[in-house]
């Protein structure tokens, strides 16, 4: 058995069990007895069911606190993950931004044609890639690469 002092170190619910198991005793002792007094056990009843009850008050408000503390740390998590989401939708419109216009201009201009080939291989792939995460992201609803509309 804990330490009486650890139990109460629990708070509402340990004191509500030390009185549960106090009352346990008392019933045994006055059961015990040669002649029980039976105005002394149901005194120690009522006490016995009192403390229960208590004891359920205190596991309900217990289980309402963590329950409460549980969905307050759920919606905190929700609001990252949107802000997260927020965010790579904007890095991933800047990289399909940036995958037309003046790229586009600077890899017209390599004169070395397997240089040129592998860029474009590369482009395309960052492109494919920009579909998926804007699938996923659901950004205004197009999922087009930018350099696909040109």
């Amino acid at each position: 058995m804990l330490p009486l002092v650890e139990i109460l170190s629990y708070g509402v619910s340990g004191i509500a069990l030390a009185m549960i198991f106090y009352s346990g005793v008392l019933l045994k002792q006055e059961l015990d007895r040669p002649a029980p007094r039976p105005s002394a056990r149901n005194l120690i009843l009522i006490f016995m069911a009192f403390c229960i009850i208590v004891g359920g008050g205190v596991f309900a408000a217990e289980s309402a606190k963590r329950r409460t503390e549980n969905e307050a740390a759920a919606s905190v998590q929700a609001q990252e993950h949107k802000a997260t989401l927020s965010n790579i939708a904007t890095l991933v419109s800047e990289i399909d931004a940036n995958l037309g216009g003046k790229y586009q201009v600077a890899i017209d201009q390599i004169p070395d044609q397997n240089t040129k080939r592998q860029l474009i291989y590369f482009e395309n792939e960052l492109c494919r890639s920009v579909r998926d995460l804007k699938a996923v992201l659901m950004v205004n609803g197009d999922t087009r690469c930018r350099i696909e509309g040109e």
